[in-house]
């Protein structure tokens, strides 16, 4: 994705594609906290150990806070942003 290109989209595209990124963040959320949370009710075993899955859930929600907060990377000024 070029950041450059995408500026010169049209505002209406941009809220577009934001709301897509949002929704496919939201059913991502969803089917993760579905998966952990049968998997503790049912105390079952799964493919992964728990201390696996639990730096996986927190790579995510790590993920989703540089995505929402934005992580300094694509300023254009090569400055990060606090």
């Amino acid at each position: 994705w070029d950041l450059q290109a995408a500026e010169q989209l049209p505002q209406s595209l941009r809220v577009f594609y934001a709301a897509v990124i949002r929704n496919l963040l939201r059913d991502a959320w969803r089917r993760l906290n579905r998966e952990l949370l049968s998997a503790q009710q049912q105390q079952q075993q799964t493919a992964f150990s728990r201390s696996f899955m639990n730096v996986a859930l927190n790579i995510a929600r790590v993920s989703q806070c540089m995505y929402d907060y934005e992580d300094g990377i694509g300023v254009l000024e090569h400055e990060s942003m606090d």
